[in-house]
């Protein structure tokens, strides 16, 4: 590749010569061993790392992702990418902003590590298959806009602070405190998962049960401990949204 030549691809930007922004989403990208080892070459100055909605790119998130440390938005949502999100990315991509994993096949645990991305804005990681809790390290991130955890099987927070128990049905909040606290600065959007119980099936105006599927949340009833909107559970089975 020549200065002269790769700045004028689709999908690629930079400055100086140096690629800083890599979009290859929605290119069709086939492989079961996510991109090759060569992309490392573009780690010194690459800031924006996108390779969403590919569909057919499977494979893991690699260690090698921490050398990126001018990194500030990873996006890998709406692919077949697995596995668990290797802690290497929160020890050495610090500039992120924006990490969006969602509707993927991650799974395995949230590290506490993520506690060092200072600078993170956005965190979309829904509809995956993580587990363990929310680590409360999420609660030092105080640049969070955006929040987005429903639709995955993380272990629920027994302790909730008695401000946000009153009036919930079930204890199956999973957000912890020190990340609900975030709703008093500048953070807007907390999406969760509803509790048991708390939702209905829609009626239509006529008073039938709406068969879109459409769940409310039952009148009186806060439908999640700590949110700005709640999704139905993974396991219920229905997509439409139920808002707080």
């Amino acid at each position: 590749l020549s200065p002269a030549s790769h700045l004028k691809w689709d999908g690629i930007n930079g400055k100086n010569g140096q690629i800083t922004w890599l979009d290859l989403s929605g290119r069709g990208l086939r492989s079961n061993t996510f991109l090759p080892l060569e992309v490392t070459l573009l780690s010194p100055s690459l800031e924006l790392f996108w390779v969403s909605e590919n569909a057919d790119l499977e494979g893991i998130l690699p260690n090698y992702l921490d050398e990126f440390q001018s990194l500030v938005s990873l996006s890998v949502y709406k692919t077949s990418v697995s596995g668990s999100v290797p802690e290497s990315i929160f020890s050495g991509c610090t500039k992120l902003n924006s990490i969006r994993l969602y509707k993927s096949k991650f799974e395995g645990t949230v590290s506490s590590q993520i506690g060092k991305l200072v600078d993170l804005k956005w965190l979309w990681i829904h509809e995956n298959d993580f587990t363990g809790r929310v680590p409360t390290e999420v609660g030092k991130l105080v640049k969070l806009e955006g929040v987005t955890l429903h639709g995955n099987r993380f272990d629920p927070v027994i302790d909730i602070d008695e401000n946000h128990r009153s009036g919930v049905v079930g204890l199956t909040n999973i957000v912890p405190p020190s990340l609900c606290s975030l709703k008093g600065g500048i953070l807007k959007h907390l999406w969760t998962n509803c509790e048991e119980g708390a939702l209905s099936p829609a009626l239509s105006d006529e008073g039938e049960e709406d068969n879109t599927g459409g769940l409310v949340a039952n009148e009186g009833i806060q439908a999640c401990a700590c949110c700005t909107r709640c999704f139905p559970r993974k396991n219920d089975g229905v997509v439409i949204v139920a808002d707080k």
